[in-house]
Parts: C-alpha cells; structure tokens; sequence
C-alpha cells in the first residue's frame, strides 16, 4: 500500500464515516464503531480494547457482551442520530484504539484486495503495488463500505485495462462520465443509504485523478485527487449505472459465523503453563512473492544446525499472559540468527519483554491476537523493528510450501528460520514438553491458530519448532497436516561484523542466493552495502556441532 494512502485514508475516513467511541447501529441494525467499522456478530467486538467511561479499567467478556447485546436490541433508533446510543453502554474505545482498529482493517482489506485480480491461486503479480495512489485510495473506499469482496464486475474490467476515467456527452450536451470506466462503475447504491454519496463523490475524483497520473506520468507515490486540475474536472455529475452490491453499503469485515477468535490452554507436560492462541480464521496473510528452489542448487546436506545444537535461548516473550505469537516468532527468529550458534563473534540479539508487549498492545489494538499484515505488511512490526528496535528487522520476505521438502531444507539452512502459521492439534497441548517429537500426521485444530519458527533439520528430515520457551521435532507428514503457512525471511542479522555468518558464509553470497530463491536484490542490496567486502580468501568456518539423529527425550507420538 503506498504509504500516502496509509497517512491519509484515516483522517479522510473520519470525514466520511465520523469518529465514534461507543457502540452503535448503523442504518441497517448492524453494531457498529469507530470510523464505521462493524463489530458484528458480538465476537468481533470482544476482540477490541473496551474501557469503562471515564476510566482505565478494562471491560470483561461478559460485560462487553452484555452491553453489546443492549445496542443490538436497540432497533428503535436504528433511524436515530448515532449520538442516541451514547447514553446505552458505558463501553469505551481510546482514540489510540479507534486508530488502530482503522489501520488494522485497511492492512486485511489490502490482503484481501491483492488476491482479487487473476485468481486466488495466481493473482496478477505487482499489480496492486503498480497501481497509484489514488487508484489505490478510491479501491480501498469501495472495500471499506462494501467489504473487501465486493461485486462490481463492469468496475473490475475497468480496472484490468487501465480505465479509469473518460467522458462522453449525454442527451443535453452534457459531459458526463462514460458507462464502463472506473469512475463510472464505481458507485455505491445510496438505497436505504444516502449517507454513500459523499464517499461516491470522493471514489470518482479519485478515479479522475488516477487517470490524470496514468495520461501525465504523474508521480504514482503521491495523491493527486486535491490537486488544482482535479478539483476543477467532473466527478459525480453522472447520472450513472452502479452495480449494486447485495449488501448495500454494509462493510463486512469478517464471515459471520466467525468463532470467538481467542482462547487459552495448558501445558500439563511444561510446567503446567497457560498458553494462548488465536482463532486461524484471524490470522490474515500478506501477498508476497514465493520462493524457488534456484537451478542446480546442491542437495541440502543433513544434518542443519542453525541454533548451536538448542542452545540458544529462546523465551517465552509473553505468550504465557497474552496473544503475542507473531511477535514472539519474529524475536526468536532474530535471536537464531544473531546467537550465530554461539560461536565466538555473535552476540543474540532479543528483545525486551516490556517492549514487545507494548508494541503488540499498540499494533493489535489490545490484546487481539497476531497476523502478516501487523508483522511484514506496510509498516509492519517486523519491518519498522521488534519492540521499536530499527537492527531488529527484516529486509524481505518470501512464501514458502513447507511440504516442498528440498526447498524447506535449503531455506533453513541458508537463511537460519521458515516462519510458520499453523493450528496446533490438542494432542501437542497434551503432550508438549522439551525435546520431544511429533512424527506422524495429526489432527489440526483451528482455534489454536500460533505463529512459531522452525529451524534445525535432523538426518531424517524433521524440523525443530520454537516454541512456548522451548522447542519440539517435527516431521514432514506432522506440518503438512497441520494446515501450515509458511514464509522466509532475509535479514542483516545473520552475519557478523565482519559481513559472515557463523557457516562461513558472506553476506554478499547469501544476498546472491535470496535473489536467485526469487528475492528482490533493490531490498537487501543496502544489508550487503553495510558490511565489509568479502575477504580473499575467507575465513574457514569452525567445525559444525554434531547434531543428534532425532532429539527425541520423551516418547514420540
């Protein structure tokens, strides 16, 4: 998403939707809040950060539930001034919650958005990030009244081919928009909905203006819709011919039947802990390239050792109080990479645990669980830095299919970590503890949707999953049944001072090797620009430690 849009599109937003802190029903009995965002069903709502009017304390479950249920029953001001429900609940949302409820949509809009165009196995490449800011800015609008998978097919064909605004003449001589462009077929049904004209009015001057960038070769980061030239062309003059959205203007931001998202478990095997997870159907991915295993890539040796044999320390960074797997995924990958095997010249890099608890808080708008778009989408935690860190980042990012075993090694080994979104079976909860090993294919359970790295791969081919403060070993049957989603990542943290990382390998290499795996080279071309040149000859790496065959310290299961 350009980042002009990502600045503008809230303030803009408010202007349209207004800014609202409570609970209530939007002209069609949907439980609304925010800047139009609807929480409903009631799960959507227990998601967000409700505080007590006038105080700090948060609300429980229950609580929010209840008070939910009163603005639903509501319906006789349904027709009423939105300012008619204040008085309902004492339920609260920050201005800081409202905002990043906003921006969170946005980011799973966008998910949305990018897999439109082609088909959802082999969308377009590049073509939502070609596309200019307005075009973007006006796309987002419709997504934002209609939800993301709206039904404007004449709008669609219009925007394949670049279509985005042009005029003809209507009987009276007037200039009107043409039917079959995109300012034209862009338009929203005001039945029932009068409140969608304004936002129609906004979408085609966005369109004019993303036309004016294509036809002047105008810069395509910036929004040109409030320029002097846009504000004196037409836009909302036609008469029109939208297509009609079935659900009118409502914006449905999640399937209906969606379960609550949150739950916690134990680990009676591991100390008895509590852990907790998030619902799969929560856990939104980001459009990304996918790796490739290069031409003539050697057969990965076995076995890998990217960790020293276990012995990096890998905490817990909170996932024992909150929802915070993705960021504790990304603070062990970074402690993998930086531990260097705990050969001499690394130092881990980890990230303090009030740290990353605050950033999480603030990225999820309380305790709301992890997905892509917070970590390695536009301003994602993982790319800005973990706990507000800037060397605690990554560079770049790629899909990868864990069941492509050749490829999973090569990625692990060359890169250190494979970023794992998965559903943990409850027999893992029932029998997790230190070292122990899951060797036959399970049954996954979505309610426990996690975040976990894998590393290490022994003699057989199993992999070691970072978890819960400590780890397991995997094989290929258990995460392909495991409903896996998988991504890897390149960052400056593998290497040390002197630009190698503890395999003896410069960065300049591994840059060459990301590349060839299908990496962009305009991204990690600044990591290799900040070490030293490769030395002639280079230094010879320490002898790798002798990994056990299976690391199996409890029975398998």
């Amino acid at each position: 998403m350009r980042q002009a849009v990502i600045d503008a599109f809230p303030g803009v937003s408010r202007s349209l939707e207004g800014f609202v802190q409570f609970p209530y029903l939007d002209v069609k009995g949907y439980v609304t809040t925010g800047v139009g965002c609807l929480i409903d069903p009631c799960s959507l709502a227990l998601r967000l950060p409700w505080q007590y009017e006038g105080s700090v304390q948060y609300l429980n479950e229950a609580d929010i539930q209840l008070q939910w249920e009163r603005v639903k029953a509501a319906v006789s001001l349904e027709r009423a001034a939105v300012r008619a429900f204040e008085k309902l609940t004492q339920m609260r949302l920050s201005v800081a919650a409202v905002d990043n409820l906003t921006v969170r949509r946005m980011a799973q809009d966008e998910a949305v958005l990018r897999m439109r165009w082609g088909t959802k196995e082999a969308p377009i490449p590049g073509f939502w990030d070609a596309l200019s800011a307005d075009a973007q800015f006006g796309i987002l609008s419709m997504a934002w009244a209609c939800g993301a998978s709206f039904n404007f097919p004449k709008f669609e064909a219009a925007l394949l081919i670049g279509d985005f605004a042009h005029y003809e003449q209507d009987a009276d001589g007037n200039q009107v928009f043409a039917p079959g462009c995109c300012a034209a077929e862009c338009l929203i049904s005001t039945v029932g909905n009068p409140g969608v004209v304004p936002r129609n009015a906004l979408q085609q001057q966005l369109f004019v203006a993303a036309q004016r960038v294509a036809d002047q070769e105008l810069d395509p980061s910036v929004l040109h819709y409030q320029d002097a030239a846009g504000r004196g062309e037409r836009g909302g003059v036609i008469s029109g011919r939208p297509e009609i959205h079935p659900a009118g203007s409502l914006r449905d931001m999640s399937t209906p039947s969606l379960p609550p998202h949150r739950t916690s478990k134990v680990l009676p095997n591991h100390g008895g802990i509590t852990v907790h997870f998030q619902h799969r159907s929560t856990m939104l991915r980001v459009s990304r390239d996918r790796a490739t295993l290069p031409a003539g890539a050697p057969e990965t040796p076995l076995p890998v050792d990217c960790s020293g044999n276990a012995s990096c320390p890998w905490p817990m960074d909170g996932n024992g109080t909150l929802g915070d797997c993705g960021w504790a995924m990304c603070d062990h990958v970074n402690g993998t990479r930086s531990y260097g095997q705990g050969k001499p010249g690394f130092a881990q890099l980890t990230c303090p645990l009030d740290a990353l608890e605050s950033q999480y808080l603030k990225d999820s708008g309380g305790d709301n669980g992890s997905d892509e778009p917070m970590l390695v989408g536009p301003g994602g935690a993982w790319l800005v830095g973990i706990g507000g860190n800037p060397k605690a980042v990554v560079v770049d990012h790629l899909d990868v299919d864990v069941t492509d075993i050749p490829l999973r090694n090569y990625c692990i080994d060359q890169f250190y970590c494979v970023c794992m979104a998965w559903s943990v079976p409850d027999d893992v909860l029932a029998k997790f503890a230190t070292g122990c090993s899951f060797l036959s294919a399970d049954t996954p359970n979505p309610e426990n949707g996690h975040f976990t790295p894998l590393t290490d791969v022994d003699a057989d081919d199993n992999v070691r999953i970072i978890t819960w403060g400590a780890w397991c070993w995997a094989s290929p049957a258990f995460l392909a049944s495991v409903q896996p989603q998988c991504f890897v990542t390149f960052s400056a943290l593998q290497f040390g001072a002197d630009g190698y990382d503890s395999h003896g390998r410069h960065v300049s290499d591994q840059a060459a090797k990301w590349v060839a795996l299908g990496g962009s080279s305009a991204l990690v071309a600044p990591v290799v620009a900040a070490f030293p040149p490769k030395a002639s000859p280079p230094p010879a790496p320490a002898d790798p430690t002798e990994m056990p065959a299976n690391g199996v310290t409890v029975p398998a299961v």
